[in-house]
């Protein structure tokens, strides 16, 4: 008998036929199963001291539930903005988490740019080494944002640590209005 998903107190638990047990996953892993989660993401082998790198995902016509993942090789500021205007900026390829899924996404993505306005939803400090002082850091929001349809979602990265790094910048996302 095949797997089948139930849901208890919103958590999305599998029935696996044929064998006495449950396997529980959480919805964003659920998705993925069903060929509902892509990512994207960007990363820059030199972003001087006090330049920024700029990430944008454009929600489309459904909400999306945005997971941002930031790796950093030295100090960096983070904000993330949602709305604003992008201009320019070169577009990146958006991929499904399932790789044999045809199922498409709402939405697309690109990095560098102009923004102009946009409201901080988050600013963070992300330590990550300094001049004299290298090491490394990442930083994950480890909460989901829900964002809005037809809102332009940024990630800048503003190297504050003195020297030229690295960083890089991954999304994940699944779509459902809720």
């Amino acid at each position: 008998m095949p797997e089948r998903d139930f849901q208890v107190g919103g958590e999305i638990l599998k029935h696996t036929g044929g064998y006495q047990h449950v396997i529980g996953i959480d919805y964003p892993h659920h998705e993925i199963h069903d060929g509902d989660m892509w990512f994207t993401g960007m990363y820059w082998s030199s972003i001087a001291n006090a330049g920024t790198a700029r990430f944008t995902y454009y929600a489309g016509t459904v909400m999306p539930h945005l997971f941002f993942e930031v790796a950093v090789g030295g100090n960096c500021k983070m904000t993330k903005y949602e709305g604003g205007t992008i201009t320019g900026g070169t577009a990146v390829s958006i991929f499904n988490h399932v790789r044999s899924s045809t199922n498409t996404h709402s939405g697309s993505a690109t990095h560098a740019g102009t923004r102009t306005g946009g409201t901080a939803l988050v600013i963070r400090y992300i330590p990550g080494g300094g001049k004299n002082f290298g090491s490394g850091a990442s930083g994950r929001s480890t909460h989901e944002i829900v964002g809005l349809v037809g809102k332009p979602y940024t990630v800048e990265l503003v190297n504050v640590s003195g020297d030229t790094i690295a960083a890089s910048i991954e999304l994940n996302w699944y779509n459902h209005n809720v």
